[in-house]
């Protein structure tokens, strides 16, 4: 009988693969460590500091500084009792090291991973096949999928589709070298997009739905020129539809939603216009002399950032609308990013995927965009813009309804 999944793609350090046995003695006996195992601790690191790399919204941050937990008992389920061997010799090769001991019944290890160090070690991909490792990791993939969020029907319809994208996998990774040097491609990003490219090959999905209902999948983490030129759903190419100045909407839906006596109404309303009319990142560059992604990149950093995170052009332009972003942050200043990401997934997941659902149209998501083949993309547009008229329409509502317009 065939196996649900053959193998697992992963990026290790060369030696783990073709290297002398790496031997260890324990209770003076010499083992062995199994390269499978070896092999999927680096893959398993890897793939968090990757997470958590992926959610921090500063692009400025330490690499090397990215910290992440490991829990013993969830290693010796799946290493056996001789895990603390495999997390050792991680230690000492200078991939990770540690940041805070665990502590009895309080809390797993705190590990910093070296990205550095890897960076000038030799990677090369390993095709897994281990029993053990693969069934972990299958019941990993259904663990993800549960949600509080989503109906499981729209859940599973969604992992349905992705069986339905290939990929061109040549032409892929022909882009995707060109975009790097080979002295790059032991990069984050190099790596993320090849083993992706590779899983969307060997239609090994992943679907994981994190606590803000964001959706993540093999997809999402794919360059955007490989989604647009290289994706086909049913063999057909895919275009791509998503929400301009999402996190502004978002923030501006929120704001609408509590608004008080201390915003001035003439300076919303030229907040609202600038949203709705994809100016906001404009007038913020023209203050600056700056491109409309830099400009975007800022105000990003005042939306995510702390309580007191400041930006000269948005004072400038919306004093009172930033003294409200501040007083969103007192207490906690995550809450409102995550409140605005939990907004986003909900209306594409509730208000426009249900309904390409009902109509049968192939899709899938990158947090703010749904992509669709070439075929359904007028009814898919149209759904879309529905949708998103509907929740400007509730912003403009609001607004007069507080103002009494």
């Amino acid at each position: 009988m065939k196996k649900e999944i053959e193998y697992i793609n992963q990026m290790v350090p060369k030696y783990f693969v073709v290297g002398p046995p790496i031997l260890v003695t324990r209770k003076n006996k010499t083992i062995e460590l199994k390269k499978e195992y070896l092999c999927d601790l680096f893959h398993s690191i890897y793939s968090k500091y990757l997470n958590r790399l992926n959610k921090n919204q500063d692009k400025n941050q330490d690499k090397n500084q990215v910290t992440f937990s490991i829990c013993s008992t969830q290693l010796q389920v799946k290493y056996g009792k001789a895990y603390p061997f495999y997390i050792k010799h991680m230690l000492d090769a200078g991939f990770i090291s540690v940041s805070r001991k665990h502590k009895k019944d309080k809390n797993c290890t705190i590990y910093r991973f070296r990205q550095g160090v890897v960076e000038k070690s030799e990677l090369i991909l390993y095709k897994n096949e281990d029993d053990k490792i693969i069934v972990s990791y299958i019941e990993t993939l259904k663990t993800n999928v549960e949600s509080k969020n989503y109906p499981k029907r729209l859940v599973n319809t969604i992992n349905k589709n992705l069986q339905s994208i290939s990929i061109k996998k040549q032409e892929a990774i022909e882009y995707l070298n060109s975009q790097y040097n080979e002295n790059e491609r032991n990069n984050e990003k190099y790596i993320r997009n090849y083993i992706s490219i590779l899983n969307i090959v060997d239609k090994h999905s992943y679907l994981k739905i994190d606590d803000y209902g964001r959706i993540h999948t093999f997809f999402t983490v794919l360059k955007k020129e490989i989604r647009k030129n290289y994706l086909l759903i049913d063999g057909e190419p895919v275009v791509e539809k998503d929400i301009s100045n999402s996190q502004a909407l978002f923030f501006l839906h929120l704001m609408s939603e509590n608004l008080d006596d201390k915003i001035n109404k003439s300076e919303l309303i030229r907040f609202k216009d600038d949203v709705f009319d994809n100016k906001l990142y404009t007038r913020l560059g023209s203050f600056y002399g700056l491109i409309r992604e830099d400009a975007k990149e800022i105000f990003y950093r005042l939306l995510f950032g702390g309580a007191n995170a400041n930006d000269e052009a948005f004072n400038t332009f919306y004093p009172t609308i930033r003294k409200f972003m501040r007083r969103s942050k007192v207490g906690n200043y995550k809450r409102m990013a995550h409140e605005l990401q939990r907004a986003e997934s909900e209306f594409i997941f509730k208000k426009i995927c249900v309904e390409l659902k009902r109509e049968k149209i192939k899709f899938f998501t990158i947090h703010d965009s749904i992509c669709a083949k070439v075929s359904d993309f007028t009814l898919m547009e149209s759904i879309f813009n529905n949708r998103l008229n509907n929740l400007k329409q509730e912003i403009i509502n609001n607004i007069q309804s507080y103002y009494r317009v």
